[in-house]
């Protein structure tokens, strides 16, 4: 069993799951060492889940089925945790982290070692202007324009169609 270990909750968007892992299979080869993932599913092999991206990228992975858990979320959150090393990571199919802030957190695990430290996360958010910002820091010149007509062209929460 690795020190930390991240459980991905797979849910509703599993073809998520190359952007998110693309990030985790860039970080210091040192940190790969100190990490495991286990993938929790409740629908018998999703297509878009391919551990190899993990394992040839010296990533230990495992997927793990759960059918009785279906949407239960909170369920899969105990298994992870139940099957995890010294620290845990929940993972959403919906939190993109890019590979700088992993090895930081993978390299920083130790603060919660201290009793006054009760997690270590990066700010997370998906509203205004926080999206912006993510926007400006990792998307190049054309598709920061693609991106932000389209929220200039957004209405009542649907999107156009084109």
């Amino acid at each position: 069993m690795k020190l930390i270990t991240v459980n991905y909750i797979v849910h509703d968007r599993p073809h998520y799951f190359k952007t998110i892992f693309k990030q985790l299979i860039k970080i210091k080869d040192k940190n790969k060492k100190k990490v495991g993932v286990n993938i929790l599913v409740s629908r018998e092999n999703e297509p878009d889940i391919d551990v190899s991206l993990l394992n040839d990228n010296n990533i230990a992975s495992q997927i793990i089925y759960q059918p009785h858990l279906g949407r239960h979320y909170m369920g899969k959150v105990e298994k992870g945790i139940d099957l995890s090393g010294k620290y845990s990571i929940s993972l959403d199919e919906d939190v993109f982290i890019n590979n700088h802030i992993w090895d930081f957190m993978i390299e920083n695990h130790d603060i919660l070692d201290d009793e006054r430290n009760l997690l270590l996360t990066p700010l997370l958010s998906t509203g205004v202007p926080t999206v912006e910002w993510f926007i400006e820091q990792f998307f190049n010149e054309d598709e920061k324009l693609m991106l932000f007509e389209k929220f200039k062209n957004t209405f009542r929460g649907s999107y156009p169609i084109s």
